[in-house]
């Protein structure tokens, strides 16, 4: 079988009927052709090829007895979609919707640890936000409802049945996963999901201030190596070893701007989700 770069999420639920023999999570994907109002809304099934990866949102109620959706496993695509007018032995909401698309998948493969998703949009959000506004994917399964206010939600698109995996998603995804699987003890007061995703974003931006070396001195030169919030110098603290020192800050969404900033304001700023600007950072600092 042909592999292929392609990752997509199919998201569904107990609750959804899922077919039934035959038709269950991670041996097809499929979906009516088209919504009630006749639109082209499941186009994407159209696009998926032999090869494809496809990881499983499912949502159903769990031991612990919390419903809720988690990812519960990965399969390949076995072939392209087919159309066909006979519906599954249960269709759930999908009834009476024929025809259908029809992908047949093989190799599926539960994980041993399946992460929640509202795990991923909490503990990741960080790094999920930042493709979001940065690159802005289409077809992405997540979602920010009122960007920039303080009522800013990542959320999961809801309706989506399939939807494109990144492969910035993707690696977010399996390390989570892999986090779960292991032995590691999350620290008092904290979250091994927390700690991995505050240190993903710092690489990030270090990545990001090493590719734009310059641009970044540049600003030192000019300003200064001050931090532009408490006006800490670490040259002024430690002497020569301090020397044109300082952390660098880029906004989420503002690729050319640099904020100077030592490394505890740097931290405290990422405390919050957006990261808080200079001043709402200021405006908090406590110089008693």
């Amino acid at each position: 079988m042909a592999t292929s770069d392609n990752i997509w999420i199919e998201v569904t639920g107990r609750e959804h009927g899922r077919g039934g023999p035959g038709w269950e999570c991670g041996s097809l994907l499929w979906s009516p052709s088209r919504d009630r109002g006749g639109v082209d809304r499941y186009h994407l099934m159209r696009q998926v090829a032999p090869g494809d990866r496809v990881l499983h949102f499912f949502r159903d109620s769990w031991g612990e007895g919390a419903t809720e959706t988690r990812v519960v496993g990965e399969s390949r695509v076995r072939g392209g979609y087919r159309e066909v007018s006979d519906a599954p032995p249960r269709t759930g909401e999908w009834s009476d919707r024929a025809p259908y698309y029809k992908v047949e998948l093989t190799g599926y493969t539960p994980f041993s640890a399946p992460i929640r998703v509202q795990q991923l949009t909490r503990d990741y959000r960080d790094a999920i936000r930042r493709e979001l506004t940065v690159r802005e994917p289409k077809h992405y399964p997540f979602s920010l409802r009122g960007l920039g206010t303080p009522d800013e939600e990542l959320r999961t698109n809801r309706g989506m049945y399939i939807a494109v995996c990144t492969s910035h998603l993707y690696l977010i995804i399996r390390d989570a996963l892999a986090i779960n699987e292991s032995d590691v003890m999350a620290p008092l007061g904290g979250s091994v999901h927390e700690d991995y995703s505050e240190a993903r974003r710092s690489l990030d931006e270090r990545r990001h201030f090493i590719k734009h070396h310059a641009l970044a001195r540049e600003v030192a030169t000019q300003r200064g190596y001050n931090c532009d919030v408490c006006g800490f110098n670490f040259e002024e603290a430690y002497g020569a070893i301090g020397a044109d020192y300082i952390d660098f800050h880029q906004p989420p969404s503002a690729s050319n701007e640099v904020i100077i900033v030592c490394a505890n304001c740097h931290r405290m700023m990422h405390r919050r989700d957006p990261p808080l600007d200079v001043d709402a950072l200021r405006g908090r600092l406590r110089r008693d």
